[in-house]
């Protein structure tokens, strides 16, 4: 598996979950829609990558989905080991709280082994509707790790103008906007420096420069040598005396052997 690629590895009750917020977030990041067909796998990589780009970095983070039944398979988190994985959102539905504790303890494995730099458990539920709270915080009490909470509704996602809005409205961003910017502010494995780019281009630049400048000279020598051969082409038709050819000849054939003498000097 590829170990090339900083990914992000979406773990939910079902799949719908996942590509429900995967499409916010390749709306939100490549400013593109993406469109699922149908998901028979557990375990899916998805093809399109988050192609995500602030001020300080721009990173290409590859996608997983995976359904939580997938963990009843033997040596299934050691699989995930062999891809690096820079962060792990977990979905809840918070609408339904059946077997909240062995998925707490699913987290709490996974975490340990692979220890990603961004892990959230996002709590799916939809506006109004009552959560059991306290059930909530005596098993994320658990964990062993921090693992931040975020509430949000999957089916209601902000549109692109609102997201500086609520972030700004709020002491504390809340839901979609804080997954973006936990998004924005984790390390990925793989991401590029701006300055980085910013030299690299440079360096580029000075390159490009360089080939266009030995082509020119090339092309402006290639015109002094036709130059020449023209000019001694018209001394044998030219009215001249003898002493004034033999002079002409003599100073075109000085030029071809300073020519030839710099193109020498330049090959040492």
């Amino acid at each position: 598996m590829d170990q090339t690629n900083s990914n992000l590895i979406l773990i939910a009750p079902g799949h719908s979950y996942s590509t429900k917020l995967i499409q916010y977030l390749v709306k939100h990041f490549n400013k593109d829609q993406l469109i699922f067909d149908k998901i028979d796998e557990e375990y899916q990589k998805i093809g399109t990558q988050l192609l995500i780009d602030t001020k300080y970095y721009t990173c290409e983070v590859g996608l997983h989905i995976i359904n939580y039944n997938y963990f009843y398979q033997e040596n299934a988190i050691e699989k995930l080991q062999k891809i690096k994985v820079d962060g792990v959102l977990f979905i809840v539905d918070a609408n339904n709280m059946n077997g909240l504790d062995q998925y707490i303890n699913l987290c709490d494995q996974i975490l340990n082994e692979i220890q990603p730099g961004l892990q959230a458990i996002i709590y799916n539920r939809k506006e109004g509707t009552k959560i059991n709270i306290e059930l909530l915080e005596n098993e994320e009490k658990k964990l062993e790790s921090f693992v931040e909470q975020i509430y949000l509704d999957l089916d209601n996602p902000p549109i692109q103008q609102q997201i500086k809005q609520l972030s700004e409205q709020e002491d504390e961003t809340l839901g979609f906007p804080r997954i973006i910017e936990i998004m924005e502010c984790n390390t990925w494995t793989y991401m590029r420096p701006k300055s980085q780019e910013k030299k690299e281009k440079q360096n580029k630049t000075k390159i490009i420069d360089k080939q266009n400048e030995v082509i020119d000279q090339l092309e402006y020598e290639d015109d002094q040598f036709a130059q020449l051969i023209h000019d001694m082409t018209k001394i044998r038709t030219s009215k001249m005396t003898d002493e004034e050819r033999r002079e002409k000849a003599a100073n075109l054939m000085n030029q071809l052997m300073n020519m030839c003498q710099d193109d020498d000097e330049d090959d040492l």
